[in-house]
């Protein structure tokens, strides 16, 4: 950076000249918004990069139009207020200059701020830039006495300090440059690059006496929408804005609108500069009179007169964004003052005449009348003015407070479409100029459809409000007057109850002295979802349990719900201790707590209660003593049709039965299908242990009413493996062994599979058909506690002779292959296993042997006579 020649450069005064007027400059400055335009120096960037320039020209101009300086009242106001220093830090004074030829910094040849040392300050985040999303930028300022040297400030000053704050040097002389550089980055592949501009910002008001102090809208009416905003009009076809502009220090020059003389601007980032077109402030003055061009006010403010067409300022046909824009006057091509969002666009204000319901337009009785429980009510705005040319119109239902001015509740709406009133209903027609009126004085008449929420909004009175085409937290979208004459009445729908259960079943039964607190479902309609904590409520609605009702009240036994969680206008769940209830039937009553309760004739909460007592409340009186296989058989993991019996008392009150696990994960099976109750304190139960680990911990469940439960622990272990018997088979109708034989023309298999307790042949096809067979064959064994993954293995062995004096044939240590609790399905398969050759059918034996590791357990299930292996 070559600080002297970027300070030459400056484009319209020299550096000798801003010296100069520092001597005579005036020391009071009125504090309004203004700066003195300089030129810009900053580093090369390639095409490529030219966004991050624009960033860096757009935040450099909205920094330097911040005021240069104006008295610190305990809100940031001028540039050293928002970028002296980081929030937090401690800057104090320190205004670091760097020596030139510094090595550390080759790029700087002459003294000047040390860049290094001064804070940046963060002034867009990535995403926050409007129009630069993919830049971040950052802020740093130095005071200057010259193109030579950085300002030492005064020890006392300080920019937040009151009092002190008008910047000064060392030798308490007033300072009048300051240098602000902003910096703007972007992410590439090879990390985050930085390009930077300066620009030199002085206090205009004291070096050359000139400023802008206010614009004021005079005329005409149509676009003046709220006179408590002087300084906002609404851009309207045809029609050109009057205003004057006030300030100091103007000065004709070459004349008014004259590149030499006087000329104002409205100006906005990243939008073209809308000229104000300047008339003559008093005509009947002599030509050569200044007063005729610029007018003074008693108290010597300069007054300019001009006029402005906010709806077509370009000739393009696009009118001016609303919100915000500055006013730039320009003095003699050399002085630039701005008013930093001095002036307001708006839209036109919009017009109401008359709303209601759409499908009861012709109804006086229900025209102006809704419910809560609408979700959607269609509603028919009257009016004018609906501007559709960007986007629809927001119409606002608003409940207003006694006063009038507070907001109590609001819906806003969503537009299905705007039409011309004319000829409407029968014919909908689309206002061709999206509702702006050509005359503001003759309005076309529009009728705007829309849709309301009515379900989250209080009981009241409503009035409605139109927005184009925001909702007013937006500058410029203007809010149509209110319509006091005609309001809308939304009543309240009393919640109504349906049903109640326990929590996850749907039991209406529960007890008094087990299972407390009782969490209940309550299902309905109409309950309120929302929270109104400022009127001191901390759920949505309140509930009771009561055995009446009386006046409109819980009366007689009752209990109110805690920890009340709504799930939506339809459901919610309530905790209720039924320890002091008698055994009976019980209401459930419930309260929406919708509005403030503290003020002179509240509106009442709406209340709502069940048709008769759908909650039965008993005393529980049942037990558990013992669950047991009977005698001959045990719980054994992998087993099933285990006959067992469950002993306690209370049965009459059962309502399922279940096992249950919580080691190394929740399991937990239904039972209730294999059990029956035989009385009040027994039950059978023909058990199921298919998938129930030997290595988990295992609990007996039987239910209640309202899914309260006791338990009894009981253990599973590992038993033998088992075949399936050809009489258990058939009792399941399956098949207890099959075998494939592989056909060797295919490569496919063919199966047999065992009936009525024969065997079933394997042919052996090596020897007379080894076109059709291979001689190999894999076998499927259906039974019972084979173990399952991590508890062993299933040894399957095929033998020819007779157990314990046979031959091995095959023989192959297996998990499990398929397993289906519900089917009651347990089946191994062996590998594709190569058959002996034989000269004649033998009946051969097959056998299974739990094993862990390589080491077998207990005893083999075998069967002599299986399967026959043939030769065809």
């Amino acid at each position: 950076m070559r600080f002297r020649r970027s300070l030459n450069r400056q484009e319209g005064f020299t550096l000798a000249e801003v010296l100069v007027a520092g001597l005579i400059m005036v020391v009071a400055l009125i504090p309004v918004i203004r700066m003195f335009d300089t030129s810009v120096q900053g580093m090369l960037l390639s095409a490529k990069n030219q966004g991050a320039a624009n960033c860096a020209r757009t935040a450099l101009e909205q920094v330097c139009s911040l005021p240069f300086y104006e008295p610190y009242k305990g809100t940031n106001k001028d540039i050293d207020d928002f970028f002296w220093d980081v929030e937090g830090g401690t800057r104090g004074i320190s205004n670091p200059a760097i020596a030139g030829d510094d090595p550390g910094t080759p790029e700087v040849e002459y003294p000047g701020p040390d860049w290094r040392r001064i804070p940046k300050v963060p002034y867009k985040a990535y995403g926050a830039f409007s129009g630069y999303p993919n830049y971040r930028a950052d802020v740093q300022i130095a005071y200057l006495d010259s193109d030579t040297g950085v300002s030492t400030m005064f020890p006392e000053w300080g920019p937040k300090k009151p009092g002190k704050d008008r910047p000064r040097n060392a030798n308490n002389d007033l300072v009048h440059l300051l240098l602000v550089r902003v910096t703007v980055y972007w992410m590439t592949s090879d990390g985050e690059k930085s390009y930077s501009l300066e620009q030199v910002v002085t206090d205009t008001a004291t070096t050359y006496n000139v400023g802008v102090s206010r614009i004021r809208v005079t005329g005409p009416a149509s676009v003046i929408n709220d006179p408590k905003l002087p300084n906002s009009a609404a851009h309207y076809p045809n029609v050109d804005t009057e205003v004057e502009i006030e300030g100091f220090g103007f000065k004709l020059g070459g004349g008014l609108n004259k590149a030499d003389g006087l000329n104002v601007y409205l100006v906005r980032p990243q939008y073209n500069d809308v000229r104000i077109t300047l008339v003559e402030y008093d005509p009947s003055k002599p030509a050569d009179d200044p007063e005729r061009y610029i007018g003074t006010k008693p108290d010597g403010t300069k007054v300019l007169k001009g006029k402005v067409n906010l709806y077509n300022p370009y000739g393009t046909g696009a009118r001016m964004a609303i919100g915000y824009w500055s006013v730039k006057l320009s003095q003699e091509s050399i002085i630039n003052a701005y008013l930093f969002n001095g002036f307001i666009v708006q839209y036109p204000k919009p017009r109401v005449t008359d709303f209601g319901n759409d499908a009861y337009w012709s109804d006086p009785t229900r025209k102006y009348v809704g419910y809560n429980d609408q979700s959607a009510v269609k509603l028919r705005i009257y009016g004018d003015t609906f501007i559709t040319a960007v986007k629809n119109p927001t119409p606002v239902l608003i409940c207003y407070a006694e006063d009038g001015e507070t907001v109590l509740d609001q819906a806003v709406g969503t537009v299905s479409g705007v039409y011309l009133a004319s000829g409407y209903p029968t014919t909908k027609t689309t206002d061709a100029n999206k509702g702006y009126s050509p005359n503001p004085a003759s309005r076309t008449p529009l009728v705007m459809e829309a849709t309301f929420d009515l379900t989250k909004v209080r009981a009241g009175l409503y009035e409605m409000a139109v927005y184009n085409t925001d909702p007013g937290n937006v500058i410029g979208h203007v809010m149509s007057d209110r319509l006091t004459s005609v309001r809308y009445e939304v009543k309240d729908v009393p919640p109504e109850v349906t049903a109640v259960y326990a929590s996850r079943t749907t039991d209406s039964r529960v007890y008094n002295n087990a299972g407390n607190p009782w969490n209940l479902e309550v299902r309905g309609r109409y309950f309120n979802t929302v929270v109104y904590g400022s009127y001191g409520y901390t759920e949505p609605l309140e509930v009771y349990l009561c055995s009446q009702v009386v006046d409109g009240e819980p009366a007689g036994d009752w209990v109110k719900g805690t920890e009340v969680n709504v799930i939506s206008s339809t459901l919610f769940f309530a905790s209720f201790d039924l320890s002091a209830l008698p055994a009976g039937n019980y209401k459930v009553f419930v309260r929406n707590l919708k509005y403030d309760q503290s003020v002179p004739e509240p509106i009442p909460n709406p209340k709502g209660w069940s048709d008769g007592a759908p909650l039965a409340v008993y005393p529980f009186s049942g037990g558990l003593a013992a669950f047991a296989p009977d005698p001959g058989n045990q719980f054994y993991e992998n087993y099933y049709d285990i006959p067992s019996k469950i002993n306690g008392s209370g049965f009459s009150q059962m309502t399922r039965v279940s096992i249950y696990s919580d080691s190394g994960g929740i399991t937990e099976y239904d039972i209730t299908g294999e059990s029956t109750r035989n009385s009040d304190t027994q039950i059978t139960v023909n058990l199921n242990l298919l998938e129930c680990s030997s290595a988990r911990s295992w609990r007996l469940r039987v239910y209640y009413y309202g899914g309260y439960y006791l338990e009894l622990p009981f253990t599973v272990s590992l038993g033998p493996a088992k075949i399936l018997t050809f009489e258990k088979a058939r009792s399941q109708g399956v098949n207890a062994v099959w075998i494939y034989r592989e056909r060797g023309s295919t490569n496919n298999y063919s199966y047999e599979t065992y009936g009525s307790g024969s065997p079933v042949p394997v042919t052996y096809a090596r020897a007379l058909d080894t076109s059709n067979r291979t001689g190999y064959a894999t076998f499927y064994v259906r039974g019972m506690g084979f173990p399952l993954s991590g508890n062993g293995r299933t040894r399957l062995t095929i033998y020819s002779g007779n157990y314990p004096g046979h031959t091995v044939i095959k023989t192959g240590d297996y998990d499990i292959y398929q397993i289906n609790r519900d089917t009651k399905t347990l089946i191994i398969r062996s590998d594709r296993w190569d058959m002996p050759s034989t000269s004649s059918a033998v009946n051969r034996g097959m056998m299974v042997q739990r094993v862990v590791g390589t080491s077998p357990q207990g005893t083999p299930d075998y069967y002599d006579v299986r399967w026959v292996l043939a030769e065809s």
